[in-house]
């Protein structure tokens, strides 16, 4: 069984813990287990909030670097404008994939904080402002 330090100097077994428990009257062992509840709440929520932070960092990351993103933006027009030649079309492919890959990380990202949280996707993509995994996030 496990020992618990109660007091620098002092061990206690497990055991011994739970039996002082067995013996507490319904109301204190309700005050105790709504204790012990709160302690676990606290230690899950530290956990869940780190947890949470990285994935929001990872989600709000830019799909490409902004010398990059502005390169896109450019090539793009250029898409639109109907006056991008050949090797500009690679580079501007070449980007779009990148887009594409990040948007699928995101997703990824997105998907286990919704777990995490206990929401749907939509909601979670409701909460965040996010319309499109792909499009670059400000928030």
């Amino acid at each position: 069984m496990v020992n618990l330090e109660i007091k620098s100097s002092v061990n206690v077994r497990m055991e011994e813990v739970l039996e002082a428990v067995r013996n507490l009257d319904t109301p204190e062992l309700k005050d105790f287990f709504q204790q012990i509840a709160e302690i676990v709440v606290r230690r899950k929520n530290v956990l869940f909030s780190n947890k949470e932070e990285e994935l929001l960092t990872r989600i709000k990351a830019p799909a490409l670097p902004e010398k990059a993103q502005a390169e896109y933006e450019f090539l793009y027009g250029k898409l639109q404008s109907e006056t991008i030649n050949e090797e500009e079309y690679q580079r501007l492919s070449g980007l779009m994939k990148s887009i594409e890959e990040k948007g699928v990380e995101r997703l990824k990202y997105l998907v286990e904080l919704s777990k995490l949280k206990d929401k749907s996707l939509s909601e979670l993509m409701i909460e965040l402002k996010i319309e499109n995994v792909t499009a670059p996030i400000y928030v």
